[in-house]
């Protein structure tokens, strides 16, 4: 069984470790009406003050084909944007993102997003999953893919949910199931037998080509969990769902897969009594948000969230949701004398308008283990040019007492063209929310990046975008 480090063992390791590389792959499609566009923001520079990196992007047809390679040399700091329609034309597949420096850089998961600008939806995600060098063959650490954390919402109104898998250098046959558990907690078990994926090969999982699924949900939220077994790749995967008209695709919304922690070994907290903290961000919407605690998580008895002293039991077999206002701190708790998991995963929901798709935002919950990061740097997408933005920052004073620090926090933001706005906040035990538009000291070009630097190292960072045309938005978490 493969077992996942608690956050503080696995920042001790990172601190030693050494990349020369990073990398991130991402699903990518474009049509006359949808692109997909890939962001980041040279934090090499302004973070590290590495000042020359390489970069290369990589698209390839849903077979694996190269279509399109190219080669960067990132020098300035600023963010970077590049249109799969502009670079591919209408296409399918995949594009990775891979930097190389002569300086270590420490860290080998590229942090880059893809923004799926669809013609009525607009999704923000993170980089998540990556190709294995062949370098890292010899030495990877996780082959088995135990992954949860899927919401499928499948309907008969064109709504279908779809995972995204991408292989690596080599062709792989990778034996693979799926568990399909609806609101009542009845599970459907499906065998795909083994996937032969060629090199580099986009794997499409539609768990409606293999059941009935809508009827299964009765058009209520579903989760999916699914175990495979690959040599290739990182074991983490881009799923969500798809709303499509007369077989054209109009909407999409992604998340990313997380361990399924009931089958993959994790720690516990140090103490019965630790908590844990689920930060809920702000938007411009005014909809309450809505949190889904996964199944899957580490056997635990008696969890529950406490929110105004109103418990809420958790259940490891079904779907756990519930609603709360923007800036919430719900409170993850056990009577269990062994302790909360370490990790517990949880979705956050935004209904922007009721005939769109929800977003959702992979969540994870805040514990004393996070103090001991000593992190001072978040770095994330902030904005486009069609989109209004939302920032929310939470401190985290159960843990450590901000009294002890100077409570203060410098936001820059970043366009294609350098800095565009600049501004010191005065952090608080109440979560801030601000409107970047109010930061700015010109008008920005092309996608905006913010980086947030404070001395107060237990800090959660959101950003929130919405195309108020589209009646859509998504929600991301800081890098």
């Amino acid at each position: 069984m493969e077992r996942i480090d608690s956050t503080k063992v696995a920042q001790k390791k990172l601190k030693k470790n050494l990349a020369f590389s990073s990398s991130a792959i991402f699903y990518v499609y474009a049509d006359d009406e949808n692109d997909s566009r890939v962001s980041f923001l040279n934090h090499y520079l302004l973070k590290r003050n590495i000042e020359k990196v390489s970069a290369v992007l990589t698209y390839r047809d849903i077979s694996g084909k190269i279509s399109n390679k190219i080669s960067i040399e990132i020098t300035e700091g600023k963010s970077f944007s590049y249109s799969t329609r502009e670079n591919v034309g209408n296409f399918e597949g995949s594009v990775e993102v891979e930097f190389f420096s002569a300086t270590n850089i420490v860290v080998p998961y590229t942090a880059a997003t893809i923004i799926y600008d669809f013609k009525n939806s607009i999704c923000q995600l993170h980089s998540v999953s990556r190709v294995y060098s062949k370098d890292e063959m010899e030495n990877r650490r996780i082959t088995i893919g135990e992954e949860a954390g899927w919401t499928c919402r499948d309907s008969s109104d064109g709504v279908y949910s779809q995972a995204i898998i991408t292989n690596g250098f080599k062709e792989i046959q990778m034996p693979t199931t799926f568990t399909v558990t609806n609101f009542k907690g009845e599970t459907k078990y499906i065998d795909l037998g083994v996937i032969e994926l060629k090199s580099y090969q986009t794997f499409k999982l539609i768990p409606k080509e293999h059941l009935n699924i809508s009827d299964f949900l009765e058009s209520k939220e579903g989760h999916i969990s699914i175990s495979f077994k690959a040599d290739t790749f990182f074991p983490r995967f881009i799923c969500g769902n798809i709303k499509s008209n007369n077989n054209k695709i109009e909407e999409l919304q992604m998340t990313h897969s997380n361990f399924n922690y009931f089958k993959v070994e994790t720690d516990r907290l140090d103490n019965q009594n630790d908590i844990g903290i689920i930060d809920s961000p702000f938007t411009s919407n005014t909809n309450p948000l809505d949190i889904i605690v996964y199944p899957n998580f580490k056997d635990t008895e008696d969890i529950y969230i406490d929110l105004n002293d109103t418990k809420t039991p958790l259940y490891n077999d079904k779907i756990n949701k519930l609603s709360f206002s923007s800036g919430s701190k719900p409170v993850v708790k056990t009577s269990d004398s062994r302790g909360l998991p370490n990790r517990l995963v949880a979705g956050l929901i935004v209904n922007w308008d009721d005939i769109r798709l929800p977003s959702e935002c992979s969540l994870g919950m805040v514990t004393q283990g996070y103090s001991y990061i000593n992190k001072h740097w978040y770095w994330g997408l902030s904005d486009t040019e069609d989109t209004v933005s939302t920032m929310s920052i939470f401190t985290h004073d159960d843990f450590l007492p901000l009294q002890n620090y100077d409570n203060k926090a410098v936001l820059s933001l970043y366009d294609l063209n350098g800095i565009c706005g600049n501004k010191t906040l005065k952090l608080s035990k109440e979560p801030i929310t601000l409107n970047t538009a109010e930061i700015y000291d010109r008008k920005p070009k092309g996608d905006v990046w913010y980086t947030v630097v404070s001395d107060y190292p237990v800090i959660s960072v959101f950003s929130s975008i919405e195309d108020k045309l589209k009646k859509s938005g998504s929600i991301e978490h800081s890098f």
